[in-house]
């Protein structure tokens, strides 16, 4: 039974049981599909209130998987006489599953972003006539050397930020002079 006001006055209602199992299945699926879109808006529009939504999908998930869990019960302990246990295993199992990828989703799609937010690329190009030794390219959390790039030649640089700061680069060019950027 649930407790709804109509006309300012409570009333108690009953909930048809198989609509507490598809209430469940909604609400366990919910929080996934919508978690899934604005993670693949995100990851090809890159805008900041994208990311703010997806952290509140978080919060939202998990108040939509407590209500699946809740409705859940509430299936299972009206209908305990009417179906069978294998049936009740069944349907108890599916939402259990559907309620661990939420969680598998959530925890993919958070490393995810962490990855994508602090990796960085960094091409080098050398276009002057004599090569480039010694570089040292520095970075918060990350040092990276490259011996030689020949003249017209470049180097491709996978950085891994772990916070914010300058990215420094010094080299030689031949053998002598210090270039620094």
């Amino acid at each position: 039974m649930l407790f709804r006001r109509v006309n300012g006055k409570g009333q108690l209602i009953s909930m048809n049981t198989k609509n507490s199992y598809s209430v469940s299945i909604i609400f366990g699926v919910m929080p996934l599909i919508i978690g899934s879109l604005i993670f693949a808006l995100w990851y090809f529009i890159r805008s900041d209130i994208l990311l703010a939504m997806g952290s509140y999908v978080i919060i939202f998930g998990l108040a939509s998987v407590l209500i699946a869990f809740i409705s859940l019960i509430v299936y299972l302990k009206r209908n305990a006489s009417a179906i069978s246990r294998g049936m009740m295993f069944k349907k108890s199992f599916l939402l259990a599953m559907i309620i661990i990828s939420n969680f598998v989703a959530a925890g993919f799609y958070a490393l995810a972003v962490i990855y994508i937010m602090t990796t960085y690329y960094l091409t080098i190009e050398n276009k002057s006539t004599s090569a480039v030794t010694n570089i040292v390219v520095t970075a918060p959390g990350c040092t990276n050397q490259i011996a030689l790039i020949e003249p017209n030649g470049k180097e491709l640089l996978k950085l891994s930020f772990q916070g914010d700061g300058t990215l420094d680069l010094k080299a030689k060019q031949n053998q002598e002079e210090q270039l620094q950027w």
